[in-house]
């Protein structure tokens, strides 16, 4: 029996480069997938990767919007069951300028991206992983937000969000079988980063199957012993 089986999984940003990777171990692993994106041609493209399957559900939406996050949730859930897991992959990344040339419109940005998405995909699917006392919620956040390296501070702050969210959200789950985690990869391979990665090789780098083989455990029952935590992910044979 798959470790996933029966489980209902929503991934926001499930056509990113990470997202695919996250989608295609899900279904190898005998879950439903409702698979949120903003784009038809990203999805083509996951389509591609992973073919057509009886348990990828499509449920374009755009995240800023609230009652559109809680359409999926009461949509998908009445067809395919209660969903019992959520992977939010939705974020954005802008760098060059320094605090005070980047003002509060550069913050306003990242913060919607990055955190508005997050609370609004939290708000509609929380409620019914506490009705049904189980969950298993797991957020991308980054490296950035430990660091001081000038010119990312509107998307360290926002991802320093982030980690901060889940790790309140598992205190306020405690007891009822939630459990939250931030993912806090450092440079991830993806097509998108390749370029920067070839110009200045990373330390920390990981790859898109790593995080998804993370996310993996995370979702599962055993999953739950780990709860609260800002977990670095990096590849093992990274310098």
């Amino acid at each position: 029996m798959a470790s996933l089986e029966g489980r209902v999984i929503w991934v926001t940003g499930a056509t990113g480069g990470v997202g695919e990777s996250v989608v295609a171990t899900l279904l190898e692993e005998g879950a439903c997938v409702i698979a949120s994106y903003r784009h038809p041609e990203g999805f083509e493209h996951l389509l591609k990767r992973v073919g057509a399957h009886e348990r990828l559900c499509s449920a374009p939406c755009d995240l800023l919007d609230a009652e559109a996050a809680r359409q999926v949730v009461v949509q998908w859930a009445s067809r395919e069951g209660a969903i019992t897991g959520l992977v939010h992959l939705v974020g954005g990344f802008a760098s060059g300028a320094r605090i005070a040339e980047a003002g509060h419109a550069a913050f306003a940005a990242m913060w919607e991206n990055n955190v508005a998405t997050l609370l609004n995909a939290l708000s509609a699917v929380v409620p019914m992983m506490e009705a049904q006392q189980f969950g298993r919620i797991v957020a991308i956040a980054s490296a950035q937000a430990f660091s001081d390296n000038p010119g990312v501070a509107p998307y360290a702050t926002a991802k320093a969000t982030v980690i901060d969210v889940m790790r309140r959200l598992a205190k306020e789950e405690a007891g009822r079988n939630i459990s939250a985690n931030a993912l806090v990869p450092g440079a991830i391979d993806t097509p998108a980063n390749h370029e920067w990665i070839v110009r200045n090789p990373p330390h920390n780098l990981v790859t898109p199957q790593e995080i998804a083989r993370v996310v993996r455990f995370l979702l599962t029952e055993e999953g739950g012993i780990l709860t609260g935590g800002a977990l670095p992910v990096r590849s093992p044979s990274a310098a």
